[in-house]
C-alpha cells in the first residue's frame, strides 16, 4: 500500500478540568452522527488549569456547527500532515529522523498503530514547514 500523505486541519479548544467536560465537548458530535477520526483530550496538572480538546477531522457543515458549538476553532497556530500507511517496525522514527535531518521542528505528534495501520498526525509551526516536511515524508518511499 505505501502511505498517504495529506494535509489537515486540527480544531482545539479549551474545556474546564472537571468531570464531564470532555464528554460535554463530544456531545454535539455525537448528536449530529459525526464521525470523528481523532479525539484527544488532555488537561493541564496545575490546579485550576483548564482541558484541551483536539479533533479531526471537521470537514462539513453539520461537524464545522458541532465545533463552534462545542467551543473549538482551527488550531491556526499549527500546520498539520496525516500520514497513514502499512505499519512497520520503526516507521514512524524513519519519518521522524528525515524531518529532524532537514531541521523541522515538531509542534506535536500523535501517532498509533492499529490493525497492521499506522497513522501519524503532525503538527508543524508553519505552513511552509509542513510543505517540506510532506515532500521529505513522500520521498521516504516507505
Amino acid at each position: 500500500m505505501g502511505i498517504s500523505v495529506k494535509k489537515g486541519l486540527l480544531w482545539r479548544g479549551e474545556v474546564e478540568n472537571e468531570p464531564g467536560a470532555f464528554a460535554g465537548a463530544l456531545e454535539p458530535f455525537a448528536q449530529n452522527s459525526t464521525n470523528l477520526q481523532i479525539v484527544v483530550g488532555y488537561s493541564s496538572s496545575k490546579p485550576g488549569g483548564k482541558g484541551t480538546v483536539e479533533i479531526y477531522p471537521v470537514d462539513d457543515e453539520k461537524s464545522k456547527k458541532a465545533a463552534t458549538v462545542s467551543g473549538l476553532s482551527v488550531a491556526s497556530e499549527s500546520s498539520c500532515l496525516i500520514v497513514e500507511g502499512d505499519d512497520q517496525p520503526g516507521i514512524i522514527h524513519k519519518i521522524a529522523r528525515a524531518i529532524a535531518q532537514a531541521r523541522i521542528n515538531l509542534n506535536f505528534a500523535m501517532c498509533q498503530s492499529i490493525d497492521k495501520k499506522f497513522q501519524a498526525f503532525l503538527g508543524f509551526y508553519s505552513s511552509g514547514d509542513a510543505n517540506s516536511a510532506e515532500k521529505i515524508i513522500r520521498a521516504l518511499n516507505l
